[in-house]
C-alpha cells in the first residue's frame, strides 16, 4: 500500500535528480514543470491504463525528464560556474572545485571569526567581575 502512494512521486522525484546531474541547460522552473508533469502523468496512467504500480516510477521519471529539459529550454540558462562539479561530465575536476569553494568557505569563516575575536576581552572581562562578586558574597555571608 505504501509503495503504490509512493510510486506517485518517487518517479517524477527520480527524473528530477537526472534532469539535474545530466543536464547542463536544466533550471529550477524546469525542474519544477517536471515534477508537476511527472505526477500527472503517474495519475493519468494509474487512472486510465491497467498496468502495475511497479511501472508508475518509470513514466514519471521519463515525463519529468521530458518536461523538464523542454521548459528548460524555454527558460534562462544557469550560470556555467553554479554547474561546475555539479554537472556529469564536467571538464574540472571535482577536487579542485572543492578545494577552491573551501578556500572561498575558510576566507568567509576568518571574516566571522574576526567579529566574534573583539568580543572576548569584554566577555572575559565580564566573567572575572562577576566571579569576584560571588566570591564577595560567599565570603561575608559565611562570616
Amino acid at each position: 500500500m505504501v509503495n503504490e502512494i509512493g510510486s506517485y512521486f518517487y518517479g517524477a522525484l527520480l527524473g528530477v535528480f537526472i534532469l539535474a546531474i545530466f543536464f547542463r541547460r536544466a533550471n529550477g522552473t524546469g525542474a519544477f514543470a517536471g515534477v508537476i508533469a511527472g505526477m500527472l502523468a503517474v495519475w493519468a496512467v494509474v487512472t486510465f491504463a491497467d498496468i502495475s504500480f511497479l511501472y508508475n516510477n518509470v513514466v514519471g521519471a521519463v515525463v519529468a525528464v521530458a518536461v523538464g529539459y523542454v521548459v528548460s529550454l524555454f527558460g534562462k540558462a544557469p550560470v556555467k560556474e553554479k554547474l561546475a562539479g555539479l554537472v556529469f561530465g564536467d571538464t574540472e575536476p571535482v577536487q579542485e572545485v572543492l578545494k577552491r569553494r573551501q578556500s572561498e568557505a575558510d576566507k568567509v569563516k576568518e571574516i566571522e571569526e574576526e567579529k566574534t575575536m573583539k568580543k572576548w576581552p569584554y566577555i572575559l572581562v565580564g566573567y572575572f567581575f562577576v566571579t569576584l562578586l560571588i566570591l564577595y558574597i560567599i565570603q561575608t555571608t559565611t562570616m
